[in-house]
C-alpha cells in the first residue's frame, strides 16, 4: 500500500479505501489519491494551499502527462478514422471498377457468342446448300 504523506480536508463526498469520507472531514492521501481528489474538486481550498508544492509539481506534472497522452490518443485516433476512410473510399472505387469490367466481359462474351451463333448458322446453310447441290442428277450433256 502506498504510504500516506498528504493530509487534507475534503471539499465534497468521496471514497477513499473503499470507505465514503464527507466533506469538511480530514484525510491522508497518497500523491494518486490527491490527482484523484483534485481532478474531482474534492479537496478543500485551504487543504490545497497548504499542500506541500512537490506534491504538487509532482501532480500538475502527472496531469500534464495525462493531458499529453489523451491528446496524442485523440490525434491517433483521427488519423485511424481518417485511414479507414480512404479505404474504404478505396474499396468501393475498386468495387465499382470490377463491376464495371465484369459487364464489359459479360458485354464481350455475349457478343462473341452471337458472332459464333450467326457464323454456325451461316457454315449450316452452305452445308445444306453444297448437299442440295450435290443430290441433284447430273445432267448429261448432248455431244
Amino acid at each position: 500500500m502506498d504510504a500516506r504523506n498528504t493530509s487534507l480536508r475534503l471539499s465534497a463526498p468521496a471514497k477513499i479505501d473503499g470507505r465514503l469520507r464527507m466533506p469538511g472531514e480530514r484525510v491522508s492521501v497518497t500523491d494518486a489519491m490527491l490527482l484523484d481528489l483534485m481532478a474531482a474538486n474534492a479537496i478543500d481550498g485551504q487543504s490545497v494551499k497548504s499542500i506541500d508544492t512537490d506534491v504538487l509539481t509532482s501532480v500538475d506534472f502527472d496531469n500534464a502527462v495525462a493531458h499529453a497522452v489523451a491528446e496524442q490518443v485523440a490525434e491517433i485516433r483521427a488519423i485511424a478514422e481518417r485511414i479507414e476512410a480512404e479505404a474504404a473510399d478505396k474499396v468501393a472505387e475498386a468495387e465499382r471498377r470490377v463491376t464495371a469490367a465484369q459487364a464489359e466481359a459479360t458485354t464481350t462474351i455475349d457478343a462473341a457468342k452471337a458472332d459464333a451463333a450467326a457464323q454456325i448458322e451461316a457454315a449450316e446453310a452452305r452445308a445444306v446448300a453444297a448437299e442440295k447441290a450435290a443430290a441433284k442428277p447430273v445432267k448429261e450433256t448432248r455431244a
